[in-house]
């Protein structure tokens, strides 16, 4: 049986996570700081520790939304989904500050 599409968020915040199998196949995150962040997805069931590459990034400009969408082919990820805000775009720099507003939609592999 397929699951049904669930979804997730964070407003505001630095991160979400579920900490199962999915299939990722949309999200929007809102940039609410007067600076550039970046959104970092990671194939994991918890967030990562700082300096962890990230499987996916997407700079996010001040005052910027960003939405992306997988299509019909939806991204799995085998450990889990973590969609986390970082200061830096070649690993994490888990932001102390600053939020964001995150949505994301998934269903169960």
């Amino acid at each position: 049986m397929k699951s049904a599409k669930q979804s997730t968020s964070v407003s505001p915040g630095k991160s979400v996570t579920v900490a199962f199998p999915v299939a990722l196949s949309d999200f929007s995150v809102k940039n609410i700081t007067a600076g550039t962040l970046w959104l970092m997805l990671f194939n994991a069931a918890a967030l990562p520790a700082n300096a962890t590459a990230a499987k996916r990034c997407w700079e996010i400009g001040a005052g910027q939304t960003y939405e992306w969408d997988s299509g019909s082919e939806k991204l799995p990820l085998d450990t889990g989904l973590v969609l986390a805000i970082s200061t830096t775009d070649a690993t994490l720099t888990i932001t102390l500050t600053d939020d964001a507003i995150i949505d994301a939609g998934f269903f169960f592999s």
